[in-house]
């Protein structure tokens, strides 16, 4: 049983590192990142703005630019049980749910999948879990299941919170407190299905 962390869009500084470890703090077994070389595969081109309206316009929804692609090829392991994917990590993390027999639990937190694919998910009897961690306590205007129009509309709040690394990118954050918030993340994770190995005493 193995678990692949997707990060998002803006992959600076050492919040996706840091996830692994805080992973791993708690028990979550054979835990990686997932590789970078997806958000290339998918296309986007341009700065942070533009690649959210592109991944908007195309990586929410079942048909993509991934379509086509093996998605064991680009994995950091083979045929891993659990994925969690933060932001545009959460819809690479879909998209490859959907398509690897292996996978059984997906975790998207903060990720503005489409409201149609995440009904064909959660009716994949394959997926035991399909659990959407939406930041709106912290102000963030992403959410699972919304529209075109929200997403278009959310996204002049995001370019600002980007900023000053609040709402959206809360647990990207780096130092003292961006660890803190990834490992309260992690908690949620927990609670959220995600298996844990206990201890031996």
């Amino acid at each position: 049983m193995g678990t692949v962390f997707f990060g998002g869009l803006d992959t600076s500084g050492d919040y996706m590192p840091d996830m692994v470890v805080a992973l791993r703090e708690v028990g979550v077994q054979n835990v990686a990142l997932g590789s970078n070389d997806l958000i290339q595969m998918s296309g986007l081109r341009g700065s942070f703005l533009d690649q959210t309206i592109q991944a908007g316009l195309v990586m929410r929804y079942r048909h993509g630019p991934l379509d086509d692609f093996i998605p064991g090829d680009h994995l950091p392991m083979a045929e891993p049980e659990n994925l969690v994917g933060y932001s545009f990590g959460g819809l690479i993390a879909a998209q490859i749910a959907h398509a690897l027999p292996s996978v059984k639990r997906l975790f998207l937190i903060g990720c503005p999948i489409g409201g149609a694919f995440l009904a064909q998910l959660r009716a994949n009897p394959r997926l035991l879990v399909v659990d959407c961690i939406d930041l709106e306590e912290h102000g963030d205007p992403l959410r699972a299941g919304m529209s075109d129009l929200d997403l278009m509309a959310a996204l002049p709040m995001l370019t600002g919170q980007r900023l000053i690394m609040s709402g959206h990118f809360i647990h990207a954050q780096d130092g003292d407190q961006g660890a803190h918030n990834r490992r309260g993340l992690v908690k949620r994770l927990r609670a959220g299905g995600l298996p844990v190995r206990r201890s031996e005493a």
